[in-house]
């Protein structure tokens, strides 16, 4: 069976987009405390979701029965909700900077855990696709499968993070994000050398490339949620 895993260690430098520790710092006597609160839980309910619609993009790569994995969950609509509460924060005059910056921070936040989803929506496309082909494609969703398992195991750390609080989750997940970005550069480098063209035909080879960069997308955008939670 193909690997794209390397026997050689890349080392990788990640770089996030930034956010402030100051901004989820509680305030004594918060009047906006309680309405906080809801939005915060609001986005850990949303990041569970992301994570759990990897998960399943990720099962698609196994031998997984299509009955088995079910369906997609929904988040849009926990979205919608996250950044409507956002955009009615900010209208209030009375906000402060830290209020402001927290709640323009948790509408990045929910703007990346949107592409997650995105990213795992379209990878379960092309896991469709890839299943049609008897023989290449089980050898391409095998070759993935790697890339997919990494993708999950930032999401499932982020998602944790959001809804604890918990600092150390959040490195770890930021932190793991290299491995998703590992496994991208081995797959780039299979279709770039012509390293499979003995294996996978050109268009098997684009879809491989497409799925990998679809992995790439959400485990980034749950590292950048991560990494919003520390900086």
């Amino acid at each position: 069976m193909l690997s794209v895993l390397s026997n050689e260690s890349i080392k990788t430098q990640s770089r996030f987009a930034g956010g402030s520790r100051r901004a989820n710092a509680p305030v004594k006597d918060d009047p906006f405390a309680q309405e906080l609160a809801v939005l915060r839980r609001d986005l850990g309910t949303l990041a569970c979701a992301c994570a759990d619609g990897m998960t399943k993009a990720a099962q698609h790569y196994h031998d997984e029965d299509l009955w088995v994995i079910g369906t997609m969950p929904g988040y849009g609509p926990l979205a919608d909700t996250v950044e409507a509460t956002s955009r009615g924060f900010l209208a209030n005059s009375h906000l402060s900077a830290t209020h402001t910056e927290l709640v323009a921070n948790t509408m990045r936040m929910s703007g990346d855990l949107r592409t997650a989803a995105r990213g795992a929506r379209q990878s379960v496309q092309i896991a469709f696709l890839l299943r049609q082909e008897p023989v290449a494609g089980q050898e391409a969703l095998a070759l993935l499968a790697p890339m997919a398992e990494a993708a999950v195991a930032v999401g499932e750390r982020t998602a944790y993070a959001v809804q604890t609080g918990d600092g150390s989750a959040a490195k770890q997940a930021a932190q793991a994000y290299r491995n998703v970005d590992m496994l991208r550069i081995q797959v780039e480098k299979g279709v770039r050398t012509g390293e499979w063209d003995t294996y996978f035909t050109p268009v098997l080879q684009k879809m491989i490339r497409a799925a990998a960069w679809n992995f790439a997308v959400s485990g980034e955008s749950m590292a950048r949620v991560a990494a919003r939670l520390i900086l």
